[in-house]
């Protein structure tokens, strides 16, 4: 039953609010690498001003897990092509294509 326990220290995904992406596109304008506490500062602009201060390390606790997690796996499926621009990639294969690629007839 050991496997109970890492489910229990596992981070909870729901934690995370539906418009996550939305927050971390605010965050990415900064131009810096996203971190964790970016999206949480993010997060705490949506919150009522009456949250208490118990309620905040709570969810904090909470949170923090979660988006490490999910910022992991959104930088896992990130496709590298993304990040260039594609279209000038195809150019230059075009350009430099190599002889051994060719088909002979």
């Amino acid at each position: 039953m050991q496997n109970n326990n890492n489910m229990d220290t596992a981070p909870q995904m729901d934690v995370l609010p539906e418009n996550i992406e939305e927050m971390i596109s605010a965050c990415e304008n900064t131009g810096d690498q996203i971190t964790p506490v970016d999206v949480w500062m993010e997060y705490l602009a949506t919150l009522p001003l009456s949250t208490s201060r118990e309620e905040l390390h709570a969810l904090n606790a909470r949170f923090m897990p979660a988006i490490r997690e999910y910022l992991g796996m959104r930088a896992a499926r990130t496709d590298p092509r993304e990040l260039f621009n594609q279209s000038a990639l195809t150019e230059h294969q075009k350009m430099y294509r190599s002889p051994t690629n060719k088909r002979t007839k």
